[in-house]
C-alpha cells in the first residue's frame, strides 16, 4: 500500500489527491511531500523511509525555481543532513518553461528579470549535482497522475520478478561503483544473468516439462533437458517454446569454453563437458553414481507412501520413476567426445 504525505503549507494542492498531512515534514526534510509504500509517520521514524526507498519531493512552480535561492538550498541541505540517497530526493518542477530570444520563460510569457534560458539550464544541473533530481511536469493538472506513477513504481520495485536482463534494485549498495559491460553470450552474463534469450515463457516452458515426466525440478534437469542428445546427433527432449534454432544455441553457451579476456582462439568446444554419465572405470565416480541412484529411488518412494499409497504400489511406482529418470538421464548418448564422468 502507498501512503502519500504532505506539508499541511501545501494542504490546497491535496485537495483531490488521497494524502495524510504531516507536520514538520518540510522543516526537517526540505520536501514538500513523499511517496512511501507503508504507513508510517516520517517524521517520526525518517531512517526506516530513508531505508526503504521512499521518495522525497520538493515542489517548485513557475518562476519559483530560479528566484527562491532561499529554499532551493535549503532541500539539498536536508536530505544530506539525513543522509538521504539523491535517487530518493526530486525537485519537481511544474511549468511549461520555453527558451523566449534566450531567456527563460513560462509559457511563453515576457521573461521575469532576464534570467536568460542557460541559467536556468545550470541551476537544475547544479541541483542535481547537490544529490537531487530534476524532473518537471507542464502543469499542476499533471501533478496528481506524476504522484500515481511514482507510486506504481515504487511499488512495483519490491515484487519478485524474473527477467530476461540485468536488473538493480535499490539497497545500500553504492550506485557509482565501476561497472562493466560484457557479451550477453560470454560466460560471464551467462553466469550472472542466464542464458540469453531465456525469459519467463521458455522458462515455465521448462519447469512444466520437467514436471509433466516426473522429473526433478532443478538447475542440473533444466539444463539437461535443453541440451541432450541421442545417438544420432539429433535433441531427446522437444519442450514447447524452444525451438531447434535455439536449441542449437543453447547447446553451444552451455559447452562452449571463453576466458575472461574473450579472445577468439579461446572460443572453442570442451572435449570434456556432458550433461550425462556415459561411462567410467573409477570406483568413487561409480559410488557416486550409485547413491544418486539410490536416492533418487528413495525420493520417489517416499513421495508415494506420503501420497497414501500401500507399500506395494508406492514401491512399484517409485521404480518406475526412477528407471525412466536413469534411462533418460544417463543413457541419453551424446556427441563423440563429450562425455565426461561425475
Amino acid at each position: 500500500m502507498t501512503t502519500i504525505y504532505f506539508d499541511p503549507d501545501e494542504s490546497h494542492r491535496f485537495t483531490s489527491i488521497e494524502a495524510e498531512p504531516c507536520p514538520g515534514l518540510e522543516a526537517l526534510t526540505g520536501a514538500d511531500f513523499l511517496i512511501s509504500d507503508l504507513p508510517i509517520d516520517p517524521v517520526e521514524n525518517t531512517e526506516w523511509h530513508v531505508k526503504n526507498g521512499t521518495l522525497f519531493v520538493q515542489l517548485k512552480f513557475n518562476y519559483d525555481f530560479v528566484t527562491n535561492h532561499e529554499q532551493r538550498h535549503k532541500f539539498p541541505a536536508r536530505v544530506q543532513a539525513l543522509k538521504i540517497p539523491h535517487w530518493q530526493c526530486v525537485y519537481l518542477f511544474v511549468g511549461d518553461d520555453r527558451e523566449k530570444e534566450g531567456y527563460f520563460t513560462i509559457g511563453g510569457k515576457n521573461p521575469l528579470n532576464g534570467i536568460p534560458y542557460r541559467t536556468f539550464m545550470k541551476m537544475k544541473a547544479k541541483a542535481r549535482l547537490r544529490g537531487c533530481h530534476v524532473e518537471w511536469i507542464r502543469s499542476e493538472a499533471q501533478l496528481e497522475e506524476w504522484i500515481q506513477v511514482q507510486a506504481e513504481a515504487l511499488e512495483e520495485s519490491h515484487r519478485d520478478t524474473i527477467f530476461t536482463k540485468p536488473s538493480y534494485v535499490w539497497g545500500d549498495g553504492d550506485i557509482w561503483q565501476q561497472v562493466e559491460e560484457v557479451s550477453p553470450e560470454s560466460v560471464q552474463h551467462i553466469l550472472a544473468c542466464g542464458l540469453p534469450g531465456f525469459g519467463p515463457k521458455r522458462a515455465n516452458a521448462v519447469v512444466d516439462y520437467l514436471t509433466r515426466n516426473s522429473y526433478p525440478v532443478c538447475l542440473y534437469t533444466a539444463l539437461a533437458v535443453l541440451c541432450q542428445i541421442d545417438e544420432k546427433g539429433k535433441r531427446v527432449h522437444k519442450i514447447p517454446s524452444i525451438g531447434a534454432e535455439y536449441w542449437k544455441r543453447a547447446r553451444d553457451w552451455v559447452f562452449r569454453c571463453q576466458t575472461v579476456d574473450g579472445k577468439e582462439d579461446d572460443n572453442k568446444v570442451l572435449g570434456s563437458l556432458n550433461l550425462c554419465l556415459h561411462s567410467t572405470e573409477d570406483q568413487q565416480e561409480f559410488h557416486r553414481g550409485a547413491e544418486s541412484g539410490l536416492n533418487t529411488f528413495h525420493k520417489y518412494f517416499e513421495y508415494e507412501l506420503k501420497a497414501g499409497k500401500n507399500g506395494q504400489l508406492a514401491y512399484n511406482t517409485a521404480m518406475q520413476l526412477s528407471r525412466k529418470f536413469i534411462n533418460d538421464f544417463y543413457r541419453a548418448r551424446q556427441l563423440p567426445g563429450e562425455e565426461i564422468v561425475f
